[in-house]
């Protein structure tokens, strides 16, 4: 009897693991620990990469690269809970905050955005409000306008929503405010000041949040009191149960360990001088280069007709600036079309094509784009040059910095390599490369 339970007891774990198999799509294991299609494609931010990739692109991701450095993720973030640094009160501390962050956008998002609604009437009725008294509604103008109007009226729905709900919570709540206190001096006093259901606000934080804000004090206490009440009404939903959540706060888990792990192991090892700067620099010059700029000016006029006319006039002698100022209908009109130093990469993309063909004064033929014509004058332009060491120092340290991370950590990430137990799905991430 006691041998047909356990061999039923062997079945019984081999089908539910092969089920969680088929239902993870399990891609490694380290040390025991799985690495899934869901870590990776967290990872990658794959659900919103991918969804906006063309649908033939051509494009190709090396799932086994990616595995690799999910491997090396797990292995520090072991290695960072086998050190106590879960614990940590910082970490703790960080873990508390994010799941109150994402609690009160759960509940604003229950309680205010799904509650309200705005029709296409009260769209419609806000426009005809808005236009000239004797002009026809016209349907391509309110067209245009519709969504900056719902936008408007949902905005101000949401604030007597949000008021509504406040209302509700503070009915609710146990308040008390001690109002003889704010007129004394004391400004280390931690005698409460205000309670709202067991929290306190002392009179201490009170003066140190009333300097920190232009509020009045009632302003300022009222605030504390509709925080405490929206995080403890968030707090008590539970949200962090739902498995949509809870996969959420274990990927946030997983990367402030591998934060911390860096802070407090890594980054004590470091030690730089002026000298590794000095030769860092020397050996990467080419990333301190200061881009090729140029002075430009510009006209941009609707119709390809005007911009012919304008440019013809331009080359019988007219000024640039007062063409500009009376003809040109950009943000730059005004200034006689001086649009400043620019690099090329801020340029328009019909402009980087030519602008390295004209010279210091010349004028750019006729160039199309988004749907204007636009002529462009050169006026000045300077080559790309390295910068000198002294100006790009903190760049230098900073760039030197985090070669030297990465450094030590590849070289701690292999000596754990050398002790865990790795086993790859090659199969899997074959069948996962080809569905991408």
């Amino acid at each position: 009897m006691k041998l047909i339970i356990v061999k039923f007891l062997i079945i019984i774990f081999f089908l539910m693991y092969s089920v969680c198999f088929a239902k993870e799509k399990i891609l490694a294991v380290v040390d025991g620990e799985l690495i899934t299609e869901e870590d990776l494609k967290y990872f990658l931010g794959m659900q919103h990469f991918k969804k906006n990739l063309p649908s033939k692109t051509p494009f190709k991701i090396s799932v086994e690269k990616y595995i690799q450095k999910l491997i090396d993720e797990k292995l520090i973030i072991n290695e960072a809970k086998k050190m106590g640094i879960d614990q940590d009160p910082e970490v703790k501390k960080a873990i508390e905050d994010f799941i109150l962050r994402v609690s009160v956008k759960k509940l604003y998002d229950e309680e205010i955005r799904q509650k309200v609604f705005v029709t296409e009437k009260e769209i419609k009725d806000y426009y005809l409000k808005k236009i000239k008294k004797g002009e026809k509604l016209s349907e391509e103008d309110f067209q245009k306008q519709k969504n900056t109007i719902e936008k408007i009226i949902r905005k101000e729905k949401e604030k007597k929503r949000s008021d509504e709900y406040l209302a509700y919570l503070r009915s609710k709540a146990k308040i008390k405010i001690n109002k003889e206190l704010l007129s004394s001096n004391k400004t280390s006093d931690k005698t409460p000041l205000v309670e709202v259901d067991g929290d306190v606000l002392t009179v201490e934080d009170f003066i140190k949040m009333a300097k920190e804000s232009n509020l009045s004090e009632d302003e300022v206490i009222n605030s504390w009191i509709d925080r405490k009440l929206i995080d403890k009404s968030a707090l008590s939903r539970h949200y962090e149960r739902n498995p949509e959540f809870k996969k959420m706060l274990s990927f946030y888990k997983n990367r402030l360990l591998k934060n911390m792990f860096i802070k407090k192991v890594i980054i004590p090892q470091i030690r730089i001088s002026d000298q590794d700067l000095e030769e860092y620099y020397k050996s990467h010059q080419k990333d301190f280069v200061k881009p090729a700029s140029y002075y430009i000016q510009q006209i941009t006029v609707k119709s390809k007709k005007s911009a012919e006319e304008i440019l013809d006039s331009l080359k019988k002698g007219a000024d640039f600036s007062w063409v500009a100022k009376t003809k040109s209908i950009d943000a730059f009109a005004e200034k006689g079309g001086k649009v400043g130093w620019i690099t090329k990469a801020e340029l328009f993309e019909p402009l980087k094509e030519i602008i390295d063909s004209m010279n210091i004064g010349d004028i750019s033929p006729i160039i199309e784009f988004d749907s204007k014509y636009i002529i462009v004058k050169l006026i000045d332009k300077t080559d790309e040059e390295i910068e000198k060491f002294d100006k790009v120092k903190n760049l230098v340290y900073n760039a030197y910095f985090n070669e030297q991370v990465d450094k030590l950590l590849n070289e701690y990430v292999n000596k754990l390599r050398k002790k865990a137990k790795i086993k790859i799905y090659d199969k899997q991430i074959k069948l996962l490369e080809e569905s991408l």
